[in-house]
Order: C-alpha cells, then sequence, then structure tokens
C-alpha cells in the first residue's frame, strides 16, 4: 500500500463535467462523495427534523417582516429610501439594534433558507426518500482556514480523517455528516443520480472518495471504499497519507 493511488478522470468525462459545474470555477474545491445507506425511516425523519427547524426560522422571518419598522433596513440600503410603518419612540440603542437585526436577516437568514429550499427540499420532492443515496460534501480553500490562517497538514489530516470514517458515515444520516470544513453539498446529488438512472456512470463511482483537481485542472479521485474501511479514523488517516492529499492539486 505504498503511495496514493489517483486515479485521473477524463476531462470530457461525464463525472469531470459534473465535479467542473458543481466546483462553480473555483479551482480548491474539493469533494468527498460516500452512499447513504441509512435506513428510509431515519432520512425521513432527519428530513422532517430540519424542516421544523428551518420553518419555525421562516416564521420568525415572516413576523419580523410584517411587524418591523423599518421594512427590512436592506431594503432603504438598496433602495436608497427609508419607509417607516410607523416610527415608536426608540432610544437610538434600539434602533441600530433593530436596524443591524434586519440586516442579518438579510444578509445570512435568507440565504441560508433559500439554500435549504432550493437543495434539500427540492432534492426531496423531485427524488424522494431512497434506500441508498448519493451524497456530496464539498469544501474550498476559504473554508480550510482556522483563525485566519491555513490549515496545518496535521490538521487537515484529521479533518479528512474524520469526514471519511465509517463510523460516522453508517450511523449518520446524509444531511447530518457535515464534519468540519467538509459540508454537505445536496446541489450536485440529482444530478450525479441522473448519471446513474442513464447509466452514464455506475452508482458504486460515488462510494467513499476523496475528488481533487491538480494543477492543469483535471480531476483525479481516491476511491477510499475500495481500498481501506477501519471504525478507528486514525487508521484511515495514516493510510491515506493525507500529506499527498494536502497537496495533490499541486502536483
Amino acid at each position: 500500500m505504498s503511495g496514493v493511488k489517483w486515479r485521473p478522470i477524463a476531462f470530457t468525462s461525464p463525472t469531470a463535467v459534473l465535479l467542473s459545474h458543481y466546483a462553480k470555477g473555483d479551482p480548491t474545491v474539493r469533494f468527498i462523495t460516500h452512499l447513504d445507506r441509512t435506513p428510509v425511516e431515519n432520512k425521513i425523519a432527519v428530513f422532517i427534523y430540519h424542516l421544523i427547524l428551518k420553518g419555525l426560522l421562516a416564521l420568525f422571518v415572516l413576523w419580523r417582516l410584517c411587524s418591523s419598522s423599518t421594512h427590512f433596513m436592506p431594503l432603504f440600503i438598496l433602495w436608497g429610501e427609508f419607509v417607516p410603518r410607523r416610527i415608536p419612540p426608540r432610544t437610538w440603542f434600539w434602533s441600530l439594534f433593530h436596524e443591524a437585526l434586519d440586516l442579518f436577516i438579510y444578509m445570512c437568514v435568507l440565504p441560508y433558507l433559500r439554500r435549504f429550499i432550493k437543495g434539500e427540499v427540492w432534492r426531496r420532492f423531485m427524488t424522494g426518500f431512497h434506500d441508498v443515496e448519493i451524497v456530496f460534501r464539498k469544501c474550498t480553500q476559504d473554508d480550510r482556514q482556522v483563525d485566519g490562517r491555513a490549515l496545518t497538514r496535521q490538521e487537515y489530516a484529521r479533518g479528512l480523517a474524520e469526514a471519511t470514517c465509517p463510523v460516522l458515515l453508517s450511523q449518520k444520516a446524509g444531511y447530518e455528516t457535515s464534519v468540519r470544513w467538509w459540508k454537505v453539498d445536496v446541489e450536485p446529488v440529482y444530478a450525479a443520480r441522473d448519471l446513474v438512472d442513464k447509466g452514464l456512470v455506475n452508482m458504486s463511482l460515488w462510494n467513499l472518495s476523496v475528488w481533487i483537481r491538480d494543477a492543469n485542472g483535471r480531476w483525479k479521485v481516491r476511491q477510499i471504499w475500495k481500498e481501506y474501511l477501519h471504525p478507528d479514523p486514525m487508521p484511515i488517516m495514516d493510510f491515506l497519507r493525507i500529506g499527498d492529499v494536502f497537496d495533490a492539486h499541486e502536483e
């Protein structure tokens, strides 16, 4: 088991086209894929749990939209207007607080809800729940930062080892398998499933694997599931020779 067994992917292959599309032009993007084989009941329970949480958050946003005297401060920023519905006797502190809250909702909460609706909700509406589902997790160079500095080799190794730990992947439904900077990305899932349904790729292609790009922009895959699975993440970290993974995009 010497060396890291990276398999290059042809530029024109459906897999490379899909990965490049969802990398969205960022050459630092890396993916981990795996097949979620947790029971369908677990997948439904996880989806409903997150749907309820996001629903409560949406109700808060709706309440804020109806009750805010500023009609959301960001509208003032975008339109150059300030249209108060009522002007309660507030101190400057409370005015700034409410304006900051509206700005936070507009800049952070609304995009968060929109991603959930366009991602997980739309995917479930289109594909439903399956015994075996494809899961993508993604990280970028910006994600690989700790306190404003780049990750060390050892930190990156530990994060990748945890993200590929079979215990985690066997016990957690796909939507809950985000680990550190490896965040679940539901956008590529529908397209990846479509490639399988059309017979262009085999479902096993998306089993536990790490996908990166080299200096020439060519995708390479390390199919971990073919080589080694162990309930303890530390042997995985040693076996993967994470230093090579860390630098592989520069090869």
